[in-house]
């Protein structure tokens, strides 16, 4: 009996058909963007011409981009090379585009308004980076405003930017309620103890699930305007603040430091759902570390889930050893496996 002939049917397209019609945009985003550049009588920034050669030749649509040590600006009236790319993306309809690296870059006005706008309107960009970027203050607003818009973005990351505690406050501001950024890095922005209570008002409003603070200034008061805010936080898993000026150093201020610890141990006691505070490369001291010690002590004592609070080594070594045990999680005890091997007949 013959064989029925399968119907014929549409193709699927295959990972290359696909890369071939995203390489397509590409070169209709690249071919938009030289026309605007040619406009502004300006010249391209030779790390976008490179990704998309690379991109082209290699048959993949351009996902990051990486802008280095770039100057936006050839003279003061000139228009901002940031603008003119961000502008072409939208425009001709690419939406690859979902990491976007700004690094040892200074954004004047108009460049940050570029990108403003550029991030209230995409969907398409998941990750952020800006590394040790210069912002005019008068722009930190518009920047901030622009990120509270967008919902797409799920890692931000503004390492060395002079956000400072205004910054961040703008920044908590127009990100309240914010359901989707996961991860939110900002090393050695400025931050101060005066942006604890800012922190205490914005992490139970939002869904990350850490947070890295490292290299600021939070201190011990910091950290106790902070600390009210940890039995409230259920999907943050982890707070760094390493390095963050929480140190013993001037005996004149040690019962200031150890009645703020004390403050925040008493949130520590709470259930939470916070699993790590990591407090490494800060000069915490043998007194201090007493009061994390006991705090960890007795939430075991209560059957809390474990808390890891990272120290660093400047105390005394079975102290340090100490904390860091009470912090793990109990281990469960394996079940033998019933029955073995029968023991052979004589």
């Amino acid at each position: 009996m013959p064989q029925k002939k399968k119907k014929a049917g549409k193709k699927s397209a295959g990972p290359s058909e696909a890369n071939e019609k995203k390489i397509e945009v590409l070169k209709r985003f690249y071919k938009g963007y030289v026309k605007r550049v040619e406009e502004a009588h300006d010249t391209e920034i030779e790390a976008v011409t490179h990704a998309y050669k690379s991109a082209v030749r290699e048959g993949t649509p351009l996902v990051h981009l990486v802008l280095d040590g770039v100057k936006l600006h050839d003279t003061e009236a000139s228009t901002s090379k940031l603008a003119i790319l961000l502008t072409s993306i939208c425009e001709t309809g690419y939406n690859f585009l979902s990491e976007l690296y700004i690094w040892n870059v200074r954004l004047e006005v108009d460049d940050v308004i570029a990108l403003a706008t550029y991030l209230r309107t995409r969907l398409d960009i998941r990750k952020l980076e800006l590394l040790g970027c210069s912002i005019e203050p008068s722009a930190m607003d518009t920047f901030t405003e622009g990120l509270g818009f967008n919902r797409s973005i799920n890692n931000l990351k503004l390492s060395f930017v002079n956000l400072g505690d205004e910054g961040l406050r703008l920044l908590a501001l127009h990100m309240a309620n914010n359901d989707i950024l996961k991860q939110l890095t900002l090393h050695r922005c400025g931050i101060t103890s005066a942006s604890g209570a800012v922190l205490r008002c914005y992490l139970p409003a939002v869904a990350l699930q850490e947070l890295n603070l490292e290299g600021n200034q939070l201190g011990f008061k910091g950290l106790e305007d902070l600390a009210p805010a940890f039995p409230e936080l259920e999907v943050l898993k982890e707070i760094s603040l390493q390095e963050n000026g929480i140190d013993v150093v001037d005996p004149g201020t040690m019962d200031e430091n150890k009645a703020s610890l004390s403050i925040a141990c008493e949130y520590l006691k709470k259930p939470t759902g916070m699993k790590t505070l990591n407090l490494s490369f800060n000069n915490i001291g043998d007194d201090c570390g007493e009061i994390i010690l006991a705090c960890l002590t007795e939430r075991k004592a209560l059957g809390l889930t474990s808390l890891q609070v990272k120290v660093g080594h400047r105390m005394r070594s079975e102290l340090f050893e100490a904390i860091s045990a009470a912090g793990k999680p109990k281990a469960t005890a394996k079940k033998k496996k019933k029955g073995g091997k029968k023991k052979k007949k004589k």
